[in-house]
């Protein structure tokens, strides 16, 4: 009785103390599903510990609780009504979208690559301003976008040293709120000071390519 018990998962507490928000006893699975629903721009308030631990870490600095659970499911497709009408939002897997029917995919990405970009520029690039997400060893970075095209992107602030190999991207449309995820690598300049700009991983398909290119246009 006394084994089981000495061999039981040490719990999870998160607090928020500024908002004087708590959960306790949360399990490894159940604080990685809390963290998921914080906004990025507001971790660096959180605080975590788990037993066994002497003192509280800051969310930032613990990886671990960023870790998404991922298993593979195919649910539908999802249809919101909204003012009478019907919407279909995309929850495939891979690449997501909150822009009705979006579904994109990316494709494979394998090795490092040492082209400019992942693949050659087709598309138009637009000078437009969005708000950047980059996810990279468990750690967040925000800025936002000078051009962007299905090729890839440049930012206005420089990325942190942190930020390297593949990373998650977040695109956040300023005036609809529709937010996009993709897959990103910081491309290499001949000046190693200029890391600014991030190639995105190319489509599965030429029509996933141009869904992307008009929700960029959009």
């Amino acid at each position: 009785m006394s084994g089981s018990a000495n061999n039981k998962e040490p719990l999870w507490c998160l607090m928020n103390p500024s908002e004087q928000i708590k959960h306790f006893g949360l399990t490894a699975g159940e604080i990685k599903v809390y963290v998921s629903t914080i906004p990025f721009n507001k971790r660096h308030e959180w605080y975590v510990w788990h037993e066994g631990w002497s003192d509280w870490k800051a969310l930032a600095d613990v990886q671990e609780a960023h870790e998404m659970i991922e298993r593979e499911v195919h649910p539908p497709e999802l249809i919101v009504e909204e003012g009478g009408r019907k919407r279909v939002v995309s929850v495939h897997t891979g690449t997501h979208s909150t822009s009705p029917g979006l579904g994109l995919s990316v494709g494979p990405v394998e090795g490092q690559t040492d082209s400019k970009e992942f693949v050659v520029r087709e598309f138009e690039r637009y000078q437009k301003r969005m708000r950047v997400v980059i996810e990279s060893q468990g750690q967040h970075f925000e800025s936002f976008t000078k051009d962007v095209s299905v090729g890839g992107v440049q930012i206005e602030d420089h990325v942190p040293e942190w930020v390297f190999g593949y990373c998650k991207l977040w695109l956040h449309k300023l005036e609809t709120n529709e937010v996009l995820e993709l897959t990103c690598s910081l491309v290499e300049e001949d000046d190693s000071k200029k890391r600014n700009r991030l190639a995105l991983a190319p489509m599965k398909t030429t029509e996933d390519s141009h869904k992307l290119d008009s929700w960029l246009a959009a």
